[in-house]
């Protein structure tokens, strides 16, 4: 209750007293999402394993509130984003838990619409200039990675405005709304406690809003007492099993899950987009290609943190001259997110359009600074220039606005008919959209029979279409296999990731693509199955085989 009312004081006090611009410039800020809605909602749903993953809890949690990747226990939350997980459960508890991929969608779509109004105020408070601003919030909610991301179905969109609102909050001096959404954001991306520095600044410049630390911790307080009562334990269980690679890594069989995703150099960072080289809207910065981050500052790879040092400096400058440096605070996500990549050390393309936005807003402001300060010193000898910075950043947001990546949908690829009539494309759409289909296919055909227990390398498509209980040979959302493989390692096994062992240890019901030839069933792990079905898809490369346990299940319904 206290949220609501402070949110409601402040857009009575504040947001409308902002837009009291002339005329119709008071309703410039809802424009700057609207292309970005428009251009994902004619995209449409672009499936992907992982966002699955977050339906099926969504799923659970909409048509049996259980927050739980399966229905019987033990239960496991395996995703690392239970705001959004309860959000959208919520949601497919009004419009039906078969519909969330499309709900996913349109709740991004809305988003985009509140980021570019957000951004637009933002753009606004840090350059002073409607029109700048405006540009700003259109570059950055149409920019083709963040729409590919967002038609996904993950919760960049809602990470990304929880972030910035909150910041913007504390500028406004709402602490306690702050402060609810500064606890908030961890449960939707785990790299939400980059807030509390940025709170804890203010904080410290205003101490007498320090009552409203309590209001920082409730949300998570009730989070960890529910998580710890549910699940015993406060992690999700996608972490653990990363966790538990680190010492499983050495003499494995099975895939690593995720790989390395590293920061590659200065043409895919920053110097390559300042140049007006690159082929998209600015920064693609990750790549499987490519090089770690230095050790020393000056190391190839680590002409990132040249780049944002350089435009900080230039922000820097224009905002102590003009007594404003707590506006750096804005600025503040690229310097964590590099924090964050040292530390974990690996980073996947869904975490990316925060950074890409929170890029974007750096790139910008630090482009219009440089021309004013371009403009200050040639005005001595040139009067007349102000209009110089202006002209200069709108030509400078209309290369990158002109650089994104959008494709007509001529019907001559590979699965188009998955496609919108206009759509981001991908090097691996055919491999995704087969996998899916295969997925779903398999999910189908499987619950025409008994439910059981089904094992499988990727959990999300299937799991999300299946009716039973899933398990991953990954362990990202059952600790089952973790344990076995750790059990393993300890007995000195060289290769204690052996999925054929897996199976002999789990005895599933049914076994989905887990790279299995036909020869399986005459193994020693494998007699014990039947083939039920070959499928026309392929998944990594492999086809997809669906085997069945033959003591169990054999008939139809």
């Amino acid at each position: 209750m206290v949220f609501f009312s402070e949110s409601y004081k402040f857009c009575k006090e504040k947001v409308i007293k902002e837009s009291s611009i002339e005329g119709w410039k008071a309703y410039l800020h809802l424009l700057g999402g609207i292309p970005g809605a428009i251009l994902l909602l004619i995209m449409g749903h672009h499936p992907c394993d992982d966002s699955y993953i977050t339906f099926r809890h969504s799923k659970n949690f909409a048509d049996h509130f259980l927050l739980s990747w399966n229905l019987n226990p033990p239960y496991e939350m395996g995703s690392t984003t239970p705001g959004f997980v309860f959000i959208l459960g919520f949601l497919a508890k009004i419009f039906g838990s078969d519909n969330l991929p499309q709900i996913a969608l349109y709740l991004n779509a809305f988003l985009l619409i509140l980021l570019g109004s957000l951004f637009f105020r933002i753009a606004k408070d840090i350059t002073k200039n409607i029109w700048i601003s405006l540009g700003i919030s259109i570059l950055i909610c149409m920019n083709s990675y963040n729409i590919r991301i967002y038609s996904q179905g993950f919760e960049a969109a809602l990470f990304t405005f929880l972030f910035f609102f909150c910041i913007f909050l504390l500028h406004r001096d709402h602490f306690i709304s702050a402060a609810l959404l500064g606890g908030f954001a961890p449960l939707i991306r785990p790299e939400g406690v980059f807030l509390a520095p940025v709170f804890a600044l203010f904080l410290l410049k205003r101490k007498e809003n320090w009552k409203s630390i309590p209001y920082y911790g409730m949300i998570p307080v009730a989070y960890l007492a529910f998580s710890l009562y549910m699940y015993g334990n406060p992690i999700p269980q996608s972490i653990q099993a990363k966790k538990a690679f680190q010492f499983l890594e050495q003499g494995t069989t099975l895939e690593n899950p995720g790989g390395l995703v590293v920061l590659v150099g200065v043409w895919n960072i920053m110097l390559k987009p300042v140049l007006l080289f690159n082929g998209e809207a600015g920064l693609k910065m990750i790549t499987d290609l490519g090089v770690n981050l230095g050790n020393s500052f000056l190391s190839r790879g680590n002409e990132l943190l040249i780049s944002i040092f350089l435009l900080y400096s230039l922000i820097f400058y224009r905002l102590k001259k003009q007594k404003e440096l707590i506006k750096l605070t804005y600025f503040s996500y690229p310097l964590f997110f590099v924090f964050f990549v040292l530390y974990v050390k690996s980073v996947a393309f869904w975490y990316l359009p925060i950074i890409n936005s929170s890029l974007l807003l750096l790139l910008i402001s630090g482009f219009y600074f440089l021309f004013e300060l371009i403009t200050n010193y040639l005005k001595r000898k040139f009067p007349r220039m102000e209009i110089l910075p202006l002209f200069l950043t709108l030509l400078v947001i209309f290369i990158f606005a002109h650089k994104n990546t959008f494709i007509l949908n001529r019907g001559l690829r590979k699965y188009d008919e998955m496609r919108g009539k206009i759509y981001v494309p991908a090097y691996n759409d055919s491999n995704e959209f087969e996998r899916y289909l295969g997925y779903r296919q398999s999910a189908e055909l499987i619950n025409q029979f008994e439910s059981g227990i089904a094992l499988t390398p990727e959990v999300g498509v299937f799991g999300f279409f299946y009716h039973g209980d899933v398990i991953d040979s990954f362990g990202l959302c059952t600790r089952a296999p973790i344990d076995f493989y750790v059990s393993q390692k300890q007995k000195g096994n060289p290769s204690p990731m052996d999925g054929k062992a897996l199976v002999s240890y789990l005895q599933p019901d049914f076994i989905v693509a887990m790279g299995f030839t036909k020869e399986f069933v005459n193994s020693s792990e494998g007699n014990n199955y039947l083939i039920l079905r070959e499928l026309d898809y392929k998944a990594w490369h492999s086809k997809i085989i669906i085997f069945k346990k033959k003591v169990k299940l054999t008939d139809l319904k």
